[in-house]
């Protein structure tokens, strides 16, 4: 029927493993996306819950991009700022080279900058915007947007 139960019961059914990158401003809409998607049974990778004290920042970043399905970027002007958002969207890019150009990336806009030259590196939102991106202000109004995009 093309329709998905998105019920916590069949979500392992339905949903591919996703992590989420955000930039430290954007911490509190990334907490409550990571509620929401996992509440729903979504298997997400997310820095605060899964990172080892000790370990090297660049490992857990190369390792989540890796294991991951996709990868939920949330983008503004602030986080696109931050010099480990832009190596994890730099990573992101090189596997979905590797793999042929699949699209693995699923940009959300919390603000407008990704919209705006000059607001953000240049070649990083021509990047992003090269793909459609979910542009919501709230991480529930997001996850209507994003649940149909994290098919198996």
């Amino acid at each position: 029927s093309g329709q998905c139960d998105w019920s916590i019961a069949t979500a392992t059914l339905w949903a591919v493993p996703v992590f989420i990158c955000y930039g430290g401003p954007d911490a509190e809409f990334a907490r409550e996306l990571e509620r929401w998607l996992s509440s729903r049974g979504v298997s997400t990778r997310f820095f605060e819950k899964h990172a080892t004290a000790g370990e090297p920042l660049h490992k857990f970043m190369y390792r989540s991009v890796a294991d991951q399905d996709r990868v939920i970027i949330v983008c503004s002007r602030e986080g696109l700022s931050r010099s480990g958002l832009r190596n994890e969207i730099e990573q992101c890019f090189a596997k979905e080279a590797r793999l042929g150009g699949r699209a693995l990336v699923l940009p959300i806009a919390i603000d407008g900058s990704l919209f705006e030259l000059g607001a953000v590196d240049d070649e990083l939102r021509q990047r992003l915007t090269d793909r459609v991106v979910c542009c919501e202000t709230s991480a529930s109004d997001a996850l209507t947007r994003l649940l149909p995009a994290l098919r198996k």
